[in-house]
């Protein structure tokens, strides 16, 4: 286990000690943002090699994992990001909170809708498309955009 340095003498102190988030309690000030690895599997469910990832950053110190992006809907996944469209996903997710849990280290969850970033990917799967606030000039006829519409909406409350 990684022993972090809280003597009087280093500059950054108060990370070290406890601290709140309204009535979440942490143990420390220390937050790992969300960072997208692709350890899920192809379909969006927690991996050994997933649960390996967040238990060394438990094991690490840090009091709060944000972990990263979770899709809320199946027709706009990134791949090999989690998913959390069903209850499916929720034993996997189960098994990560307590694992991580065990190190006295809370999770959050980044719920997300890709949106643009699936123009990053080089292909796209033929039953998805783009789904965008409004097509701009710069977005490439190439690609399979559609706007959303005010109905849309309600289509990904969570």
């Amino acid at each position: 286990m990684y022993s972090m340095n809280t003597s009087s003498e280093g500059h950054y102190n108060e990370l070290f000690h406890p601290g709140n988030i309204g009535n979440l309690s942490l143990k420390n000030r220390l937050i790992m943002a969300p960072m997208g690895n692709a350890l899920a599997d192809d379909k969006g469910y927690v991996t050994d090699t997933l649960l390996r990832y967040y238990r060394a950053r438990a094991r690490g110190g840090v009091a709060l994992i944000i972990t990263q992006c979770i899709s809320i809907n199946r027709e706009d996944m990134m791949p090999y990001s989690l998913g959390l469209y069903d209850d499916s996903f929720i034993p996997g997710l189960a098994k990560l909170v307590s694992m991580v849990h065990e190190q006295d280290t809370k999770v959050a969850v980044q719920l997300m809708h890709p949106g643009l970033l699936l123009t990053l990917l080089s292909s796209l799967p033929s039953e998805m498309t783009i789904k965008v606030p409004t097509v701009t000039p710069m977005m490439s006829s190439e690609r399979p955009y559609r706007v959303l519409e005010i109905e849309d909406i309600a289509l990904y409350r969570v």
